[in-house]
């Protein structure tokens, strides 16, 4: 099987790691995986050496309406050649931008592809010429995966027809024993990650644990990350007095 992958970098991110996982999943079957990137910039997941990395990067210089619709143009050229030179039974692309660019570098090519929407995009800070056009580009993928049910649900129909959600994959720990009693024994928690912000939903997790935090006080709730939505947090969870005294925690961390 010959896949090609595609997304802007691989930089800090949750499907930059998602999509690293998949590519690695894959080389280790067998298969012959291209990850194609765009954008310069240090890689922060490592993939296996069995993976093709190829950059697509163009440098861009100036700013003005022409020099950036050169660059665009340019962009998708170098994109279309990587795709093209890497001979691809399918393409798999992640998130909008890409996706979106990926649709109209491999017009003409007739190689199946498979875009993935990675956030929600009723929250996504998009222009609405840019939601129009990733809509009426999607109606030519293949397939179209997200993650949620109401993710699939921001779609016309025309697109959800052709569409199937996917959870995101959870490795398995590399010491997957239970905890014992005693020293090693951490308690119940109940932990989450990410950048602090509407689309991550974490409003939603902590009206939910407050709902149980009184009945089980031996759960504890960790949420590790920052963003610009740390103190309207922050209110939410004494207003709903999940606080230390319901065993639970609001712990700023890395995102």
């Amino acid at each position: 099987m010959r896949i090609t992958l595609v997304i802007g970098c691989l930089c800090l991110g949750g499907a930059e790691r998602q999509i690293a996982f998949m590519a690695d999943y894959w080389a280790a079957k067998g298969w012959k995986v291209t990850l194609v990137t765009y954008i310069e910039g240090d890689n922060y997941y490592n993939v296996s050496t069995k993976v093709c990395q190829v950059s697509a990067y163009v440098s861009a210089s100036g700013s003005g309406l022409l020099t950036r619709t050169y660059q665009a143009w340019r962009r998708l050229v170098a994109i279309r050649q990587a795709i093209s030179a890497s001979h691809p039974q399918v393409v798999l692309s992640f998130l909008a931008q890409p996706n979106v660019r990926v649709l109209i570098a491999t017009i003409g090519l007739k190689i199946p592809i498979i875009v993935c929407e990675r956030n929600d995009p009723y929250f996504e800070q998009t222009r609405p010429s840019f939601r129009l056009l990733r809509c009426w580009l999607y109606a030519r993928a293949n397939f179209v995966v997200t993650q949620t049910e109401a993710a699939l649900d921001y779609f016309p129909s025309y697109i959800r027809a052709r569409s199937c959600i996917i959870p995101n994959p959870v490795p398995k720990p590399v010491d997957a024993s239970p905890r014992k009693s005693g020293a090693n024994r951490i308690g119940k928690i109940v932990m989450a990650m990410g950048r602090l912000a509407d689309q991550k939903g974490f409003d939603l997790l902590l009206e939910a644990f407050a709902l149980v935090a009184q009945q089980h006080q031996e759960w504890s709730l960790y949420i590790w990350g920052e963003g610009e939505q740390r103190s309207a947090l922050e209110t939410l969870a004494a207003h709903l007095n999940v606080s230390p005294s319901l065993s639970s925690r609001y712990e700023k961390g890395a995102s």
